[in-house]
């Protein structure tokens, strides 16, 4: 190819590419700071979040959406070193997961990457033009670290704040935009977010009017609590995070039950039916997240180019055993829900997120019996779902999309 070709096609290749950021990235959201508070990211930088102003007849609705993002010490559990958590705690304080000076960053790869996040109608026909919240995550502690004072780990302040952050958030949307008179709420989250907003739920329900149609999803943030060749590394995990940082129990956990736990708090099981909740929640998962899979079931055989070939037949049971152990908690969940507002999608798809990703988020053979997920999360927000149907997953043993997890977890998710 000569010179010139190049440069035409080069020039070509970034008009085109222009064009799209314009018309895809979402340049509405401000950043809004928080100051004289007790409200920090890890490093004791002052808390930031999202905030996109509705517009039109969107003005008095509210989509909030609790960011992901693991937690201190999810990766590489080793049950003898109980300071797991602060070490990898040291590590993000120092970039978007624990600070608010990268926050460029942060705006660009954990807004502008959904559609679920846009203003654009074509992309986000439900909530384009509603207040869009993105509630920053930053505390390293699923969003509900309430020590008020700063642990010290190798002569280093760590700041575990994240109740304080949340509860920062709804007090500028309450003294700013009559918050608890709104018409619609609709409060989301992903992963580490979407274990935050189920904690969250009743607390956001208790600020906003009788009148307000309130309504919650989950994202990907069930994780079963079960031992798996011979551990339960989950409960482990919180543990040991929850010793680190010196959790204690706050009054958003008695919202919930007199006697949460922090380390309950990431076991929905353990509580979602004592929440006696008059609003609807949606469950949107795989049993056969990849997250979950890495770190529960503890392998990563179905890593490279060639999945699986490294898995021997205890790997595949025990991956399989997790995937049954998922379905059947939320079996129980739907059965045991006295308010029958708990609806549960549950694919078998090799991977982790739909809201934040929307390479899935139209595409049937992701979803369930039928549905796209898209499709589904249109139908249960306008009640357009069987009435007498609330759990809907695959029933045949199989896994989707298997090869999904190699560039998602290599590029995407590198280990902290």
């Amino acid at each position: 190819m000569s010179c010139k070709n190049f440069l035409i096609y080069f020039s070509l290749f970034i008009l085109i590419l222009s064009i799209f950021i314009i018309y895809s990235f979402d340049f509405s959201y401000e950043e809004i700071e928080i100051k004289n508070s007790k409200a920090k990211c890890l490093d004791g930088s002052n808390y930031k979040f999202l905030f996109s102003k509705g517009s039109s007849n969107g003005t008095n609705s509210f989509y909030i959406f609790f960011e992901q993002g693991g937690f201190c010490g999810d990766n590489n559990f080793d049950p003898k070193d109980n300071d797991t958590p602060q070490k990898c705690c040291m590590i993000r304080k120092n970039a978007t997961l624990g600070s608010n000076k990268f926050d460029l960053v942060y705006r660009y790869f954990n807004v502008y990457i959904s559609r679920f996040f846009t203003s654009s109608k074509y992309f986000n026909p439900i909530f384009y033009n509603w207040n869009k919240i993105h509630i920053k995550y930053c505390d390293g502690t699923l969003h509900m670290g309430n020590n008020d004072d700063p642990i010290i780990y190798n002569n280093t302040k760590l700041y575990v704040r994240g109740e304080e952050n949340v509860k920062s958030v709804f007090d500028f949307l309450i003294k700013n935009y009559n918050f608890s008179n709104a018409k619609n709420v609709l409060a989301t989250g992903s992963s580490a977010g979407a274990l935050a907003v189920v904690f969250y739920a009743k607390y956001i329900r208790s600020l906003l009017s009788d009148k307000t149609n309130y309504k919650v999803i989950s994202d990907f943030g069930y994780f079963h609590h079960g031992a798996y060749k011979g551990i339960d590394i989950m409960n482990g995990m919180m543990t040991k995070l929850k010793n680190s940082f010196k959790i204690k129990q706050t009054k958003t956990m008695r919202y919930i039950n007199e006697s949460l736990d922090f380390i309950e708090s990431s076991n929905p099981i353990k509580y979602i039916n004592n929440l006696n909740n008059d609003y609807p929640i949606l469950f949107i998962t795989s049993s056969y997240d990849s997250w979950a899979i890495k770190r529960l079931v503890n392998t990563t055989c179905f890593f490279g180019k060639n999945i699986y070939d490294s898995c021997d037949k205890k790997d595949l049971m025990e991956i399989d055993k997790y995937s049954a152990d998922v379905e059947n908690d939320f079996k129980e969940i739907i059965k045991n829900d006295k308010t029958k507002k708990i609806t549960a999608f549950v694919v078998k798809g090799f991977m982790h997120m739909y809201l934040y990703f929307g390479w899935s988020w139209n595409d049937k053979s992701y979803g369930v019996n039928g549905y796209s997920v898209q499709e589904f999360v249109h139908d249960w927000y306008y009640d357009l779902l069987p009435k007498d149907k609330k759990l809907f997953y695959d029933t045949k043993k199989i896994l989707k999309y298997k090869k999904d997890v190699y560039w998602y977890y290599n590029y995407f998710f590198p280990d902290f």
